[in-house]
């Protein structure tokens, strides 16, 4: 048996295995973003802002002036928040909550300055089925505005 034969004859079991291991291997997600949340009472104590409201307008970057969101607010539980609420947000597709969509109704934890608050990406927040429990996890919120006909 020449040495390419041997060569051969090995080769092709190695690729055997390498093809099953491909196919019958369980196919994980992959894992770029890892937010760990603080709780409902040290996220709103750590927070500038925290409040509920709709998305109503993304607003893109332009010149210095980062991504913003534009919020019609419902619920404030901390911070000084306008009916019509204004914040800094990565908007569009990102790797880490959370993941604005315009018409959503979010509860938000904000950061920074009170003049410019941001929501950071792996802040704590809530959308959709969430919101019952964070709202409940909140208590009775210091501000409420009225809904709109």
């Amino acid at each position: 048996m020449t040495a390419g034969t041997f060569r051969s004859l090995l080769t092709l079991p190695v690729a055997m295995c390498f093809a099953f291991a491909s196919v019958s291997l369980p196919a994980r997600p992959a894992r770029a973003c890892s937010c760990a949340w603080y709780d409902v009472a040290q996220a709103r104590e750590q927070a500038t802002h925290v409040f509920e409201g709709v998305l109503v307008r993304a607003l893109p970057a332009s010149g210095t002036t980062p991504e913003r969101a534009e919020l019609r607010v419902a619920r404030v539980w901390k911070g000084a928040v306008t009916r019509t609420f204004v914040v800094q947000a990565t908007l569009g597709l990102t790797m880490c909550p959370p993941h604005f969509e315009v018409g959503e109704r979010y509860i938000l934890y904000t950061s920074g300055p009170a003049d410019a608050p941001r929501v950071s990406s792996c802040a704590r927040y809530a959308t959709g089925a969430q919101l019952a429990t964070e709202r409940a996890a909140l208590g009775r919120p210091l501000q409420t505005f009225p809904a709109r006909p």
